[in-house]
């Protein structure tokens, strides 16, 4: 079993793994390679020791969202939610107000919903990303569809803002039939889609069992991500059977600036993925114009000076390069990792 660092920056969140491994056995999911799914969760730190590391962390910027347990599902065990409110109840006596993120395909319960309307309350910002994908529990198995789809009425009978999380798409869920019931469903509920494919890996793609087809390829274990052709086409292809109102986003990172009403922090904008294939509301769309309008009010030199002092790095014999017009940060005589993301999210 292999255990994922506590705190990390990701390209669209800082992710607090203090409780990692998950009772449920999706046959898709990434944790299969690293012996962490069909397992009792481990916790790893308790909630005092997770926000102590999460605030000496050089990686936190206030403004980064936080994703809680992605190595886990918040809502996997009764251990686990009472962690997760002990959590939450700290990050608010730290004045931790980051937006909070939940993945989750487990039941939701009401007392947590309740627990957790006070500190919206209080203004800290909430959103749940549902994962629901139309598929049964030979795929998804320890994973009840009912659960799911009364996640989605709950939190909208409770003001909490709804991501739709729409992966993967396989051959067992890619007929016309199938995406239509899904998206017919949930568009009641949230506020967009986030549809991705399939995203395999080396360590377990001699396990994908229900889509032999892709281990023909030799380069399916590196692409971002795997397609059924039928799916993409009815999603994304110039024949899409979709309503063209509700908005799907291929970027994560623009779904989240979308409901936050902000500008994309992923520098999606003007790309490929932004212009032909995430369907963006033209509201929004017109925030991300007005950001890169005044790019040079909002990111200079010395902002990004500052930013790489904020990560102690030194940055004595580094030279800073910034071409507005490509919208390009050259940095020369600096090692980075996932530092990128960092600056990533904090110059968009």
């Amino acid at each position: 079993m292999y255990n994922y660092p506590i705190i990390d920056l990701h390209a669209t969140w800082l992710v607090v793994n203090p409780i990692q491994g998950c009772p449920n056995k999706c046959k898709y999911c990434f944790l299969n390679g690293v012996g962490l799914t069909g397992v009792k969760p481990i916790e790893l730190l308790t909630p005092i020791e997770t926000i102590k590391l999460l605030k000496e962390s050089k990686l936190y910027n206030s403004e980064i969202p936080i994703c809680i347990e992605s190595q886990s599902d918040a809502f996997a065990t009764p251990q686990n939610i009472k962690y997760v409110k002990e959590l939450i109840e700290l990050m608010h006596k730290h004045h931790i107000m980051n937006t909070k993120i939940f993945i989750t395909k487990c039941q939701i319960p009401d007392h947590f919903i309740s627990y957790l309307k006070k500190y919206k309350a209080a203004g800290h910002n909430f959103i749940f990303f549902l994962s629901y994908s139309g598929l049964d529990n030979d795929i998804e198995i320890g994973i009840n569809k009912i659960n799911i789809k009364s996640n989605f009425i709950k939190l909208k009978e409770n003001d909490f803002d709804i991501i739709h999380y729409w992966r993967p798409f396989i051959p067992q869920n890619s007929s016309k039939e199938k995406i239509i019931e899904v998206i017919n469903f949930v568009k009641q509920y949230a506020k967009c889609s986030i549809a991705i494919g399939l995203k395999a890996q080396n360590t377990f793609i001699d396990k994908l069992d229900f889509w032999e087809d892709i281990k023909k390829y030799p380069e399916a274990p590196f692409a971002e991500s795997i397609w059924t052709k039928e799916a993409y086409e009815y999603i994304y292809g110039s024949n899409s059977i979709l309503n063209s109102d509700y908005p799907i986003f291929q970027s994560t990172s623009c779904a989240i600036a979308y409901l936050k009403k902000e500008c994309d922090r992923n520098a999606f904008y003007g790309s490929d993925i932004c212009i032909n294939y995430n369907k963006c509301p033209e509201s929004q769309r017109k925030i991300c114009d007005n950001y890169y309008k005044h790019i040079k009010k909002n990111i200079s030199e010395k902002t990004i000076q500052t930013l790489l002092e904020n990560l102690n790095l030194d940055t004595k014999n580094t030279k800073i390069t910034i071409d507005y017009e490509l919208r390009q940060i050259f940095l020369n005589g600096v090692s980075l990792r996932n530092e990128t993301f960092y600056l990533l999210n904090t110059t968009n």
